[in-house]
């Protein structure tokens, strides 16, 4: 798990920077399927570590970060039916940004603590 961990953490900040500056600097219309792209992985790798807590040493700020995730989702099915999705759509494109960004800090978090456990063992 922990090459898996380390391989996440790269692996999303060379997304995250790829997909902020593509769009910016060479096609405009990509900036949708950015956020597609981050977001799909961010997801996946929050599912996998969500099926595997056991293997890595988690921190406090990933139970809050799926609690979010869970309240989005419920926000986003509450306005399908009261008619309040173009609202709900527009604010998901402002937090989005910010969910990646905290996202890659707690992964990088869990990197930290993994090594710092790691060297603990090596005494």
């Amino acid at each position: 798990m922990k090459l898996y961990k380390e391989l996440d953490f790269w692996i999303q900040v060379v997304l995250i920077l790829s997909c902020t500056f593509y769009p910016l600097l060479i096609d405009s219309y990509f900036l949708l399927y950015s956020y597609l792209i981050v977001g799909g992985w961010q997801l996946l790798s929050a599912g996998i570590h969500w099926v595997l807590p056991k293997s890595y040493f988690p921190v406090p700020g990933r139970l809050y970060y799926l609690r979010t995730l869970l309240g989005l989702l419920a926000a986003g099915i509450l306005s399908l039916f009261t008619q309040l999705i173009l609202i709900y759509a527009f604010l998901l494109l402002i937090i989005s940004p910010l969910l990646a960004i905290w996202y890659t800090y707690i992964c990088y978090a869990e990197n930290r603590v993994m090594e710092h456990k790691s060297l603990i063992h090596l005494k």
